[in-house]
């Protein structure tokens, strides 16, 4: 997963369909890779992919695991 540490309790999580991708992510597939909307989009076309709930965006900004798809 395309994260940086941030603070000492936040990370910034960065999409992972393109290195360098900016973009807050919006989405998470079946594999558990997170991408942006753009590229969610993009990637729902040919595999499962969902928009993150704001309670995953806050997990995922924490460090913690999501539990499945």
């Amino acid at each position: 997963m395309g994260e940086r540490i941030v603070g000492e309790n936040q990370i910034v999580v960065t999409c992972d369909m393109v290195e360098g991708c900016e973009a807050p992510i919006t989405h998470i597939d079946i594999k558990g890779y997170i991408y942006c909307a753009k590229h969610g989009q993009e990637r729902r076309s040919y595999q499962r992919c969902r928009k993150l709930t704001r309670a995953e965006l806050v997990r995922l900004q924490t460090g913690t695991p999501l539990e499945s798809y």
